[in-house]
């Protein structure tokens, strides 16, 4: 005589639903089980493995079958799998791979020992001592021609090697050049810029052009912002004005000191459009070439609306931040800026007036973000900044 006892099979099978950041090394990976087959479980078990390949390795012990949640250690790459353990030995069902990266938000060293040097034909070299952060992506590099000019990206990609070269005219007329280096790792941390390097180029003859910087338009005047010319043997500048269909630029201005880099012309017109043009010229005459002009309409004055109902929401779980207000077609758009903690804030993107929300995914845990938008005019005017922040 055989007798035996029969057991109904385990078939449900648990399901991850998500995780929840603790803190930079611990998380809460969460998962879903069909409540009417935990009569059939002993309880969960929690593995976790280097790479979807494995190994896997158990993390926990047996968790009671109504646990839907855990807490864990975090490894650089967290590839998680819930196992559900039937009643008889060797039954048991498994979840898919869950994957949760551990977050990183500590930028790499700044790159040290940036030197360089210009041969006769233009040629630049540039190098720099390598860094030593394990998770390094590469580097980029930054140049500006004028002190107090913002530097400007030169390599879309990051480069691994620590020699750059580059090829500059020497036909620019500008006494020095500036180079700056910044790593950045594999989570789009970014260091601090390296010290700047300043290389000498070979004298110029005549002055470097003075360049608009910034210009407004108000309801009676317009005010132009400019940087001087670079040229350490500029005696004056000039600044001229052509309205409308003249052809001839008219003096306006003069200044025999550096420190003058703003001007407020109030002799306009509404609906009418004005020209303005800079010169420099050196302490033995010598003129540089004009500067581009820049040229403003004035229209009729209009205050422009501020965007209303403006609001942001943090999503830990989803890691984003959903952005929304109420959209204003009378405007031409809208403009919205980010600031990432104590960085400043920076135009992050700009909107059409029909747009009335955005979904930011580039964010990182633990950190407090604060946006502001503004509307755009179609007469180029902006209205008040409306700012919201929100933290980790």
């Amino acid at each position: 005589m055989v007798s035996g006892k029969a057991f109904r099979r385990l078939k449900a099978i648990p399901k991850v639903t998500g995780s929840l950041y603790k803190s930079e090394q611990a998380a809460t990976v969460s998962w879903s089980f069909n409540a009417e087959e935990e009569n059939l479980t002993k309880g969960f078990e929690i593995y976790r493995g280097p790479d979807i390949g494995g190994p896997y390795e158990l993390i926990s012990g047996i968790l009671p079958p109504g646990t839907r949640e855990f807490g864990f250690e975090m490894i650089p790459s967290n590839y998680i799998i819930v196992k559900a353990l039937g009643l008889k030995e060797g039954d048991f069902t498994v979840s898919g791979a869950y994957f949760i990266q551990q977050p990183d938000i500590t930028p790499p060293e700044k790159p040290a020992d940036l030197q360089g040097k210009i041969d006769s034909a233009g040629a630049v070299t540039l190098w720099w001592k390598p860094n030593t952060d394990k998770d390094l992506e590469g580097y980029f590099v930054y140049w500006s021609r004028l002190k107090g000019e913002e530097f400007v990206l030169m390599n879309v990609t990051p480069i691994i090697d620590t020699i750059f070269h580059d090829t500059i005219s020497l036909n620019t007329f500008v006494e020095h050049i500036n180079y700056r280096v910044r790593a950045i790792d594999k989570r789009y941390n970014y260091s601090k810029p390296s010290d700047t390097l300043v290389l000498k180029l070979p004298d110029i003859l005549k002055p470097v052009s003075p360049y608009f910087l910034t210009y407004s338009v108000h309801a009676d005047s317009i005010t132009l912002n400019w940087v001087n010319s670079s040229s350490s043997d500029v005696a004056s500048h000039f600044l001229f004005r052509k309205a409308g269909d003249e052809t001839q630029w008219t003096q306006i201005a003069r200044y025999d000191t550096l420190g003058v880099t703003r001007f407020t012309d109030h002799n306009m017109e509404e609906k009418k459009r004005y020209s303005y043009m800079l010169m420099a010229v050196d302490d033995d005459g010598l003129k540089s070439d004009p500067s581009r002009p820049a040229t403003l309409y004035v229209p009729p004055y209009k205050a422009v609306p501020p965007v209303e109902k403006f609001s942001v929401t943090l999503d830990r779980e989803k890691m984003k931040v959903s952005i929304k207000w109420k959209k204003n077609e009378t405007v031409k758009g809208y403009q919205l800026y980010k600031q990432e903690g104590e960085y400043a804030p920076f135009l992050y993107k700009y909107f059409d007036a029909k747009d009335s929300k955005f979904t930011d995914v580039r964010i990182k845990p633990f950190l407090t973000y604060t946006y502001r938008i503004r509307s755009v005019g179609y007469n180029g005017l902006y209205s008040d900044y409306e700012a919201v922040s929100v933290s980790w």
